[in-house]
């Protein structure tokens, strides 16, 4: 594991040593940080962090751009908030973060608003399977 990954074990075990967040999603949670932990593109800046009941929030500040991703941790329902200060432009949408291929949506998402960067391979790989699926119907962008 890499040592800027232990970011999420840590500050999610954070949060539940605040008893920020009830005891009965500590298995939920753990899951969700250990998917973040293994499939965290290596170019996106973290996110902050933050327990809100029974929601963990993922917070970006990239670009002049506020992006969220409001957890629900105990269907995974995600609610994505983003935006731009300078255009003004907003979007929001809810995504199931039960699938997999919905977390590439959300990555693919932030690497477009951080803009042209080294590619590391697990983000090139997301990247072509987020396309291939798009081009299968699998999902629409």
């Amino acid at each position: 594991m890499k040592k800027e990954f232990t970011y999420f074990w840590d500050r999610f075990e954070e949060i539940f040593d605040k008893e920020w967040m009830s005891k009965e999603y500590t298995e939920d949670c753990a899951l969700l940080c250990d998917f973040l932990t293994k499939s965290y593109p290596d170019n996106l800046s973290l996110p902050k962090i933050y327990a809100v009941e029974d929601s963990i929030i993922l917070k970006w500040d990239i670009n002049n751009n506020d992006i969220s991703l409001d957890i629900k941790v105990n269907t995974l329902k995600g609610l994505w908030h983003s935006l731009n200060h300078e255009t003004n432009e907003e979007e929001e949408f809810t995504i199931d973060l039960v699938d997999d291929i919905n977390w590439i949506v959300i990555f693919y998402n932030l690497l477009q608003i951080t803009g042209p960067s080294p590619c590391p391979p697990i983000a090139e790989k997301m990247i072509k399977d987020y396309n291939e699926a798009v081009e299968n119907g699998d999902i629409i962008p």
